[in-house]
């Protein structure tokens, strides 16, 4: 069997068309892991390629304990390619392994569609069903609120697509949000792209032309993990944060969720001990405010 009708088996490749799938086939290696190889290393070196096991099996550890078996079919790596943070857990073959290594740029493509959003959403939701006790994932048991970083970024709503742009550029945001009378309206730099550019429309259309509305919002009180699994099911990539008035106070991104884990003290203590310098150290443990505030959050015991 060739690669392409391979993939095509199984998700998240199996909602692609057929010049999708060779496309994807031709630009993928292979490559061979003996019985006890570790193949991804928790907060280690981001993920270079999306993993599929062509034949065999690999272990999902999490500080030495398995916590998942990837099977023939099932891809690995595609948190951490995703975030471009070190991965979050280590991989090691089960047994003799063959992989498909899948490129990153090609990889990233395939998961920002629609079936690589409902395949990362079933792996966030695997890994929080993995998950025994809140000591071992704080960052996914935190309340969303507590990941508004920065003041609310606004633009008026008779404000043209190039002023917005310029705005987002200076405010070095994402996406930004329209007040509409007693709703709001969302514009991130994908419409600048897609509902602009891609549609040859002039930048100096309305904002409110190729906004969205009416906008998703989450309250601050919702868990992370709750949070992301629905970005990822919707495909959402930003998401407005209302108190518990229903007010907008700020907006979240899946980056920034996918991204926690690597706040956990588990991956800072990884960081710290295997730091190769004085200074590398100091480094990482720059994080540890952060980190212990993460803690906090969560009502845990940070002992």
């Amino acid at each position: 069997m060739d690669i392409a009708a391979f993939l095509a088996g199984y998700p998240p490749f199996d909602g692609l068309d057929g010049d999708q799938l060779r496309r994807i086939a031709s630009a993928t290696q292979v490559e061979f892991f003996p019985a006890g190889t570790t193949i991804l290393e928790r907060s280690g070196e981001p993920a270079a390629y999306l993993y599929v096991v062509r034949k065999g099996a690999v272990e999902i550890l999490d500080q030495g304990r398995l916590v998942d078996l990837i099977g023939e079919g099932e891809p690995f790596g595609e948190l951490s390619l995703v975030s471009g943070q070190g991965p979050v857990a280590s991989v090691r073959s089960a047994e003799d392994t063959l992989c498909y290594l899948i490129p990153r740029d090609l990889a990233r493509e395939l998961l920002q569609g629609a079936s690589g959003a409902r395949f990362l959403a079933s792996v966030a939701r695997r890994r929080l069903d993995s998950t025994v006790s809140p000591t071992e994932m704080p960052d996914l048991l935190t309340r969303v609120g507590a990941q508004v970083r920065r003041a609310l970024v606004t633009a008026p709503p008779d404000a043209t697509v190039a002023q917005v742009a310029s705005l987002m550029t200076e405010e070095r945001v994402s996406s930004l949000l329209i007040p509409l009378g007693e709703g709001w309206g969302i514009v991130t730099d994908r419409d600048l792209r897609s509902r602009v550019l891609a549609a040859g429309r002039t930048a100096d259309v309305p904002v409110t032309e190729v906004m969205t509305s009416p906008i998703v919002t989450v309250p601050a009180e919702t868990r992370v993990a709750e949070v992301l699994l629905g970005m990822l099911e919707r495909g959402i990539h930003h998401l407005p944060v209302t108190d518990g008035a229903g007010t907008v106070i700020g907006m979240v991104t899946d980056t920034d969720l996918l991204g926690l884990a690597q706040q956990s003290p588990f991956a800072l203590k990884s960081a710290i001990e295997r730091a190769p310098d004085r200074d590398a150290a100091v480094a990482a443990a720059r994080d540890l405010p952060e980190t212990v505030a993460t803690i906090v959050g969560t009502s845990v015991d940070p002992v």
